[in-house]
């Protein structure tokens, strides 16, 4: 698979329609922070990354398929996941307002599976998260061929 520059900015794109709502949150909010904002983030987080893959696919219509679109937004949403997320914190008073924020973000950054759900639950994004990535990742794999051939083969 090459890389492109589509790609590149599928996943900035996708990422920025997942992480700005939490950011906006958390700017509004700051640290008065409450359960009733994760179930905001959970609902408004998801529906902002499909409004936007929907926008991209409406502007391009002849491209072949959402796998690939749908993947680099996976991606974007997961590897840049500590940036957004100490960006939230900076308005909470830590994050890039601390020290060694820049060092912490590039380790973060760079086992990103293991930071962005952990950093996510402290942020209030977790349910977002896991629900974007669940849908993202049927609309990134091939269900509807693998499902077909299984259908044939006859193991359903």
């Amino acid at each position: 698979m090459r890389l492109a520059k589509t790609d590149v900015l599928h996943a900035v794109v996708g990422s920025s329609a997942f992480w700005v709502p939490s950011v906006i949150l958390h700017l509004l909010k700051g640290a008065e922070y409450c359960l009733l904002h994760w179930w905001v983030l959970g609902s408004v987080q998801p529906l902002t990354t499909l409004a936007t893959l929907l926008a991209i696919r409406f502007i391009r219509p002849t491209a072949a398929s959402w796998r690939r679109p749908a993947f680099w937004f996976l991606l974007g949403i997961w590897i840049l996941g500590p940036i957004w997320i100490t960006t939230n914190f900076t308005f909470d008073g830590g994050g890039f307002a601390m020290g060694s924020a820049w060092l912490d973000v590039l380790i973060a950054t760079l086992i990103f599976p293991l930071f962005t759900p952990w950093l996510s639950l402290y942020d209030g994004s977790l349910i977002g998260l896991v629900i974007s990535s669940l849908v993202l990742g049927v609309a990134a794999s091939d269900l509807q061929v693998t499902l077909a051939r299984k259908v044939r083969s006859g193991l359903f």
